[in-house]
């Protein structure tokens, strides 16, 4: 795969979500952008940009705000997307439970929020597919913020043409 526009890609997402923020009563900023490009598949990258605003703005209240940027990631080959949204938050306990299929926050459910519980378990895969990692932190009542860190370089292709394992990937999640 070839080198994608990241900024472009997070543009579209955030595009794609004009009706659902217009329908919500809620603020989508876009930027600062870093103007890179990274190596992956377009589609599936937009797919995990798009579903990450999707949930920043389905659990941001109206006349909140959501904040999409991208930048370079200091002494690493990578950029970084960040979607910070003042939404309900997620309560502590359950946040390590988030990457569990079909698992849902109980204030998701309680306030009727739409969704399945899949979709953070399917943006991770595609993540660390791309050789990146997903963090995410949340405050209950202020809100969460979503970071996705995207290597600029295919670091898979360097290591004779094999992905890299799950051991590679806690190396890069600790450092």
């Amino acid at each position: 795969a070839g080198h994608v526009p990241l900024d472009a890609l997070v543009q579209q997402a955030c595009d794609e979500m004009a009706p659902l923020t217009t329908a919500r009563g809620v603020l989508l900023d876009v930027g600062p952008l870093a103007g890179l490009a990274v190596p992956g598949d377009r589609t599936q990258l937009v797919r995990v940009l798009t579903n990450i605003v999707s949930n920043a703005v389905k659990f941001t209240p109206a006349g909140g705000r959501v904040r999409v940027s991208t930048a370079a990631v200091p002494g690493v080959e990578a950029v970084r997307v960040v979607c910070a949204d003042e939404g309900m938050g997620i309560p502590e306990a359950e946040q390590d439970r988030l990457f569990t299929r079909f698992f849902r926050a109980s204030n998701a459910t309680k306030h009727e929020v739409p969704g399945t519980g899949l979709g953070l378990v399917v943006v991770r895969g595609i993540v660390e597919a791309h050789g990146g990692r997903l963090t995410l932190s949340s405050l209950e009542g202020v809100g969460t913020t979503v970071a996705v860190e995207l290597p600029l370089t295919d670091e898979r292709a360097h290591a004779s043409g094999e992905s890299a394992d799950a051991s590679d990937r806690h190396a890069i999640e600790s450092s």
